[in-house]
């Protein structure tokens, strides 16, 4: 039933993908004899049918990442810095064979285009018969573009009425996706509530008045490429998974952990905006590459440099790769180093920048220079498909079932090494060390695949000799860190944020997404889908951790108090970034 709902969707893409082939019939019927209509029909037919083929055919491997049909978005991703071209160069190497089923199909479409030339020829009818047939076509043109004769046009999120959340993408198809975002991606204000009612179920302004003092600790955010929760063995006790981070887990024995903490989007793009500026991704756009990229915004690095903290970011990859570069900058970063400024150039993987060992090596060398104190944050890269490791590791490193695992356990490897080295530094006992990931990747038990767990990643707080000690069962974000880290160091001027801290006894966890047009807010007993309208399915996880059976019919008191803490969230969320109103103080 699901692919029967889809012809809806085909159709309408068909429909206006098709168009200029379909018009030229219609208006130039008479002509439909000659050989100039007949090489330019089959080239707008081609044209149009290669789009549609090559944006499916992106998906086949695309997919298995985002986890949602692309949208527009994904060119202003591909048009950030050199990304093009890597992302170019990546699609080749990797997927060669994408490259060969493109023009395969393209050649059988070719084929049977020709067999329909030699087996179907016009038969000559008068300008009225001509005329009403094209009235007629163009009429059902209309209604299949429109997706049916409904007041308003068929959207994306109508999807969400024929399959449940996780099968949404079976109903579309990527041409459609595109279609209706590429000239839609902005954000539409919402007004569910007052905005004196909305602040009562949730306010992004906080301020922070525990301490009398603010401590000068300093704080290095490590976010871990990929890394899902299913890979860390220390999480996993319960389920039986060895994992793959041997000192991960020895690490986790010595910190303060959230076992339950969740990324806010499903790619890097969206990771790092959540966790260093507390905005998560909460639109088919990501922030970096949308309307509102030029905003004012909270940051950990603009806060933080306010109170003289020297700030930087490290990341090995190539300098632009998904604007990391222009983003940090904004956002206060007073240095950003990439591969560029990296000295040795045989340290580059060949792929997308330089190996976690060396680079983990070189962030630990820069900290060490570094003006005290300091906040800095590193993205590590290996973990990155397409999973390299040096080859002197190629027989340490076996890994799993997953090709990510052996770069998992490298990276684990790296990380080990880096804190083997600052750990003798002057300044290492006075910092913060958070370690999250930016998002999750491919899984394998059942409940990381599930719309809660497709979202479980690491989140640990360590400071050498501190009491942060402990496994939490808080439901966490991304988005928390900012406010986490800003409440541990005593800091006391109000910012704008979408999470909440972590230390504040009197804050309830909650973790919020978007993907494919569906809001989702998880607190410690449900987890909520919001399709824009109405809730159109909730869940007790602890009960039913597969999420297979749908409480919507009986909801609680609890989880009516929790859909209106995602929509005064989402109004918030909308309204600031439309309003260019997400700085607490200017």
């Amino acid at each position: 039933m699901v692919f029967f709902y889809g012809v809806r969707f085909d159709l309408s893409a068909i429909a206006w993908l098709y168009s200029p082939f379909i018009l030229m019939h219609l208006f130039l019927f008479s002509f439909s004899k000659s050989k100039w209509h007949r090489k330019w029909a089959k080239a707008m037919f081609q044209f149009s049918n290669s789009l549609c083929l090559a944006l499916n055919i992106l998906d086949f491997e695309y997919f298995k990442f985002t986890l949602k049909r692309s949208t527009a978005d994904l060119f202003d991703l591909l048009a950030v810095g050199n990304d093009i071209q890597m992302q170019g160069i990546y699609l080749a190497t990797q997927h060669w064979y994408l490259i060969f089923i493109l023009p395969l199909f393209i050649g059988i479409s070719e084929w049977l285009y020709r067999k329909t030339e030699k087996g179907s020829r016009p038969t000559q009818s008068n300008l009225v018969v001509q005329s009403l047939a094209s009235l007629a076509a163009i009429a059902v043109l209309t209604i299949c573009s429109r997706g049916g004769l409904g007041l308003k046009p068929l959207s994306i999120i109508e999807a969400g009425k024929y399959a449940e959340a996780k099968n949404i993408p079976l109903v579309l198809n990527t041409p459609f996706t595109v279609m209706k975002t590429i000239f839609n991606q902005g954000l539409e204000e919402v007004q569910s509530f007052s905005e004196e009612e909305a602040i009562t179920y949730f306010n992004p302004v906080q301020q922070f008045t525990d301490d009398s003092v603010m401590r000068k600790t300093n704080v290095v955010v490590i976010i871990l490429e990929s890394f899902s929760k299913e890979y860390v063995g220390a999480l996993n006790k319960e389920l039986g998974i060895k994992g793959f981070t041997p000192f991960l887990d020895s690490l986790i024995d010595q910190s303060l952990v959230f076992s339950n903490c969740f990324a806010n989007g499903r790619k890097s793009i969206e990771g790092i905006p959540a966790v260093v500026a507390g905005l998560p991704s909460l639109m088919n756009n990501p922030y970096i590459s949308s309307n509102y990229a030029s905003n004012e915004i909270n940051s950990l690095a603009n806060l933080l440099g306010v109170e003289d903290y020297h700030t930087s970011f490290f990341h090995g990859g190539i300098n632009g790769t998904m604007g990391f570069d222009g983003f940090t900058k904004t956002v206060g970063f007073q240095h950003y180093f990439g591969k560029n400024e990296y000295p040795f150039e045989e340290h580059y993987d060949g792929n997308w920048g330089i190996f976690d060992e060396e680079y983990f090596q070189y962030f630990a060398e820069k900290l060490t220079e570094f003006k005290k104190p300091f906040f800095s944050c590193i993205l590590s890269l290996s973990s990155h498909h397409p999973y390299t490791i040096p080859e002197k590791y190629r027989d340490k490193f076996k890994g799993g079932e997953f090709n990510i695992h052996k770069t998992v356990q490298y990276t684990d490897f790296a990380l080990q090494q880096f804190f083997n080295s600052v750990n003798k530094t002057d300044w290492f006992e006075n910092t913060l060390f958070v370690l999250t990931a930016d998002h999750s990747a491919m899984v394998n038990h059942p409940q990381y695949k599930t719309n809660k767990g497709i979202y479980a990643i690491p989140l640990i707080f360590y400071q050498p000799g501190s009491k942060l000690k402990g496994i939490d069962e808080t439901i966490t974000q991304q988005a928390d860190i900012m406010p986490s880290v800003l409440h541990y160091i005593g800091y006391q001027k109000p910012f704008i944020a979408f999470g909440q801290s972590v230390f504040d006894k009197n804050s309830d966890g909650f973790a919020v997404s978007f993907l494919n047009n569906i809001h989702q807010i998880i607190d410690k007993n449900y987890l909520l889908q919001f399709d824009g309208m109405e809730i159109i399915a909730a869940y007790n996880y602890n009960n039913d951790p597969l999420l297979k059976n749908n409480v919507l019919s009986s909801p609680s008191e609890e989880a009516q108090e929790l859909e209106n803490k995602l929509k005064a969230i989402i109004q918030n969320y909308n309204n600031r970034l439309i309003n260019n109103q997400l700085v607490a103080i200017r």
